[in-house]
């Protein structure tokens, strides 16, 4: 998987209060997951991410 041109991360936060159009971050990933962005040693979390998703299917789907 490649970086995301676009990334939900809800709210402004610490991160997005102090970019401009053009600005380069730096995106973190886990598996198919951006799960934050990353500018001047400071961070913000993305909402991409897996918590609320089962690691395995528990039972048939029917």
């Amino acid at each position: 998987m490649g970086v995301p041109g676009e990334m939900e991360c809800g709210a402004d936060g610490p991160l997005f209060e102090r970019l401009k159009p053009g600005d380069q971050v730096t995106v973190a990933q886990w598996h198919d997951y951006a799960t934050a962005l990353g500018r001047d040693g400071v961070t913000q979390q993305s909402r991409d991410t897996p918590e609320s998703e089962p690691e395995w299917p528990a039972g048939p789907r029917y």
